[in-house]
């Protein structure tokens, strides 16, 4: 994860606690996708962080909650996940780890994985394997944030003029959650086609963890970079991680509102004044993760000729019904402009301020 000061998010210094995070947000996230069962995936994860707890590397109290947040959301009962944690504790706690003794640069040392004996269940086997976080992918998030600084930037400042939200400069996220990058590289293909300014903002699973890194390119005058795809995602700390992850622009407790993208999320924030996340596109809608104390939810859907958004905050929504959450799914009623694919939130906060 990333810790804030005065001008933006920068890494944290302690390895250990860089990695037991990245280590316990892989763990969740392998949680949620559940891909060997609910409960093999939950004992996997559980086993694996126990190591890192008792070699000292995290909190227990702070993995425990982290890790039946995650099975609540993936569909199991407290019974059940009290009996699996307590087996995978007592199984990790027999192999104390901690992180291996490098810098973020050095990616070929890991963490050694632990052999238990043959013949035993597959529930026992290779705790590690869907938990451990990439180096590389990690080593790259650090990069870039060594480089962020405040949304209060010019060029981050024009980019969000020039979008029509000139009143978020005034109520601007938190500085540990997006920030301005004023010369990022921008890779395509393969191929390096230059540095530019970027707004970056951290995706954050069910556990609070950066998984990973949402970048928007922008211009000098801040307008949309001249690439082939302004917006991109780096690579997750570990396969499926940013699946029901989100970017958690303001702090909510009971109440929250979700929208697609980022500037979509700016324009609910100005116009309703509440907490929003950004789910970044309607797969992440379909499948956001929410904390347990999030107990009404406000979906702002966007409104798509092929009807993929409308789809997503359907899905999500009915979800969140059955998690037992108060839902509301709000839809723009005007008609989807001509040549346009879809009809935002952006595009009605900027329609009723009489701008294109």
């Amino acid at each position: 994860n990333f810790t804030s000061d005065s001008t933006g998010f920068r890494p944290e210094r302690q390895d250990h606690s860089v990695y037991g995070r990245a280590a316990l947000a892989a763990a969740c996230s392998s949680i949620l996708n559940g891909s060997e069962g609910r409960n093999v995936s939950l004992f996997k994860a559980g086993a694996s962080i126990a190591e890192l707890v008792a070699g000292g590397a995290l909190d227990e109290g702070e993995a425990t909650q982290k890790l039946w947040d995650a099975a609540r959301a993936a569909g199991l009962q407290d019974d059940e996940i009290r009996t699996t944690l307590k087996s995978a504790s007592a199984r990790g706690r027999q192999n104390p780890r901690t992180p291996p003794e490098r810098s973020w640069g050095d990616r070929h040392r890991q963490a050694p994985r632990q052999t238990l004996p043959s013949g035993q269940h597959n529930m026992h086997r290779h705790t590690q394997t869907d938990t451990q976080a990439d180096s590389k992918a990690l080593d790259r998030m650090q990069a870039v944030a060594q480089g962020v600084v405040s949304m209060n930037h010019p060029t981050a400042r024009s980019y969000l003029i020039n979008r029509g939200m000139e009143a978020i400069l005034n109520d601007l996220p938190d500085p540990a959650v997006i920030g301005f990058h004023p010369k990022l590289a921008y890779w395509y293909e393969g191929q390096l086609l230059g540095n530019f300014p970027a707004n970056v903002a951290k995706i954050q699973n069910l556990a609070g963890a950066t998984v990973a890194l949402h970048r928007t390119y922008l211009s000098e005058n801040g307008t949309k970079a001249d690439v082939p795809e302004p917006k991109k995602i780096t690579t997750p700390i570990c396969q499926g991680a940013t699946r029901g992850a989100a970017v958690r622009l303001y702090h909510a407790e009971d109440t929250l509102s979700v929208a697609e993208g980022i500037e979509t999320s700016f324009a609910v924030r100005l116009g309703t004044g509440e907490p929003v996340w950004s789910t970044i596109n309607a797969g992440g809608m379909a499948a956001l993760q929410l904390p347990i104390k999030i107990r009404t939810v406000n979906i702002w859907a966007d409104k798509d000729r092929s009807g993929t958004g409308q789809r997503a905050a359907e899905s999500l929504a009915q979800r969140l019904v059955k998690e037992g959450r108060i839902v509301r799914i709000v839809t723009p009623s005007g008609a989807i402009p001509d040549g346009s694919k879809s009809l935002d939130w952006l595009d009605v906060w900027n329609s009723q301020r009489g701008q294109s």
